[in-house]
């Protein structure tokens, strides 16, 4: 018979994942002024709350932003098995998470809430759920071990021998390890646009009828090519801007030329990307316009 009750293991176990928190947010802190990130602290402070419905302290997170993007670091991985809808979740898992987006409501997530817009009751949004089923696009690839960008990939080394968890942040030196890990997430990440139609359709409130398969065909190839690609701030570009180049007129080819001197996408990736939007997507018409509306925004929004 254990000498704790339930609720004194569950505070123990929350003050432990607070404590790991904290000496994770103090080895990023050391290195904010190396590069562009910045820490988030919000009214939890990084922690779910407890209500007289739910207990959700034990979900324990840091959220931070760079290069305008939000990244976390998570004490706990959700997943949705893809055949049962069964979720599940297991705390103290150590978890990168990118590719945060607004939901139903301001708080934001890695997973999208499908939803569509009811033209017949004056274009309001509804979301894709009811009694029987939840429409839910979980996208478990927006999480990430984080020993996949460790030097030291060695399973043996940690705590259970199997992914990275809590008690390892306590192990002497470990905790700059999965920070220095994080920084070369963050900093590695090329997800510049949704991976799949389905995922853009989705953020921007497609109704049924205005799903397209031509659209979801060339869009999906146009991702997967954007998404290789290393995009400029704008304050990199005129920094990298020489006396003779001038690109403030959208022009690809010119673009690409650009990007390519300067290593952020390969020769190869910058000639599929032109010859896809000369020799097919310019070839659609103007229906099929907001693809290079995609591109716009992706080369002159930041």
């Amino acid at each position: 018979m254990s000498n704790y009750s339930f609720q004194e293991l569950t505070d123990l176990q929350v003050s432990l994942l607070k404590e790991a928190r904290s000496l994770l947010v103090s080895s990023l802190e050391k290195k904010t002024e190396l590069l562009d990130l910045e820490i988030k602290n919000n009214s939890r402070g990084g922690c779910g709350i407890e209500s007289s419905t739910n207990d959700r302290r034990m979900y324990v997170w840091i959220e931070c932003r760079y290069k305008g993007k939000e990244y976390n670091i998570t004490l706990f991985q959700s997943e949705i098995d893809p055949n049962s809808g069964n979720a599940h979740t297991q705390i103290g898992k150590v978890m990168f998470v990118k590719g945060y987006v607004q939901n139903k409501r301001t708080p934001t997530s890695p997973n999208v809430i499908l939803s569509r817009v009811n033209m017949k009751k004056g274009g309001k949004t509804e979301y894709l759920s009811d009694e029987n089923q939840t429409l839910l696009m979980f996208n478990s690839y927006k999480w990430e071990n984080p020993l996949n960008y460790f030097e030291n990939k060695e399973k043996e080394r940690l705590s259970n021998g199997k992914w990275i968890t809590v008690d390892d942040v306590f192990q002497e030196g470990f905790v700059d390890e999965i920070t220095d890990a994080f920084i070369k997430f963050m900093k590695q990440d090329r997800q510049n646009v949704p991976i799949t139609y389905l995922e853009y359709a989705a953020l921007n409130g497609f109704t049924d009828e205005m799903w397209d398969s031509t659209a979801e065909k060339y869009y999906n190839k146009l991702a997967s090519l954007l998404n290789r690609i290393s995009v400029m701030s704008q304050e990199e570009m005129d920094r990298l801007t020489g006396p003779d180049e001038d690109i403030t007129e959208f022009e690809l080819d010119e673009m690409m030329d650009f990007y390519v001197k300067n290593n952020r996408v390969s020769a190869e990736v910058a000639e599929q990307l032109i010859r896809l939007m000369e020799d097919e997507i310019y070839q659609l018409g103007a229906e099929y316009g907001f693809l290079e509306d995609i591109i716009l925004e992706l080369f002159y929004g930041n």
